[in-house]
């Protein structure tokens, strides 16, 4: 994972980007096409895996008393991808019903795995924010790197400079 907190902006912009130029794979119907399931797969990992390195990279360089424990992040990741993995399984997009209406377990899953996703969110700008301030943050401090992860096509333009000083030690914690 190393790997997001070296590259550059414009390099993490194209990694997302790279699977809405396949116009043939947007084309197709996605129910049951392997080729939809690997780029959505791919078009999912691109933010997560990015938020885990960041928020992972920052908790390790923080000081022992700013550290959060880790382990629910770590499986918040895995969330969304087990979510996408049931819902291709039953055949997502088609009705997973005969009425058409979704299977009760879909809404409940649905708000889990978003609420995981904030969770990420909210993990990875806290620690980057911290490890940028020095010292403990409250929301104000890092919200604007909260909004700029959330919208990740434009935000990684402005955080991942950030991240590549920080987690590459080019600035100081305090600045």
């Amino acid at each position: 994972m190393i790997f997001f907190n070296s590259i550059k902006h414009w390099q993490l912009f194209l990694l997302l980007m790279i699977p809405s130029l396949m116009p043939r794979v947007a084309q197709d119907a996605p129910t049951l096409n392997p080729m939809f399931f690997m780029v959505a797969m791919f078009t999912l990992a691109i933010p997560v895996l990015w938020m885990q390195a960041v928020g992972l990279t920052s908790n390790e360089r923080l000081k022992v008393e700013l550290k959060r424990k880790s382990t629910f992040f770590r499986i918040a990741g895995l969330v969304p991808f087990a979510y996408v993995l049931i819902l291709f399984i039953n055949g997502f997009p088609k009705p997973l019903s005969v009425n058409g209406s979704l299977p009760m377990w879909v809404v409940p899953m649905h708000f889990f795995t978003m609420f995981c996703f904030l969770y990420m969110l909210w993990f990875s700008s806290k620690q980057l924010g911290t490890l940028k301030k020095g010292s403990e943050t409250d929301f104000t401090d890092y919200a604007g790197l909260f909004f700029l992860m959330w919208i990740f096509p434009i935000g990684v333009w402005f955080v991942q400079p950030v991240v590549n000083k920080l987690l590459q030690g080019d600035i100081s914690l305090k600045s």
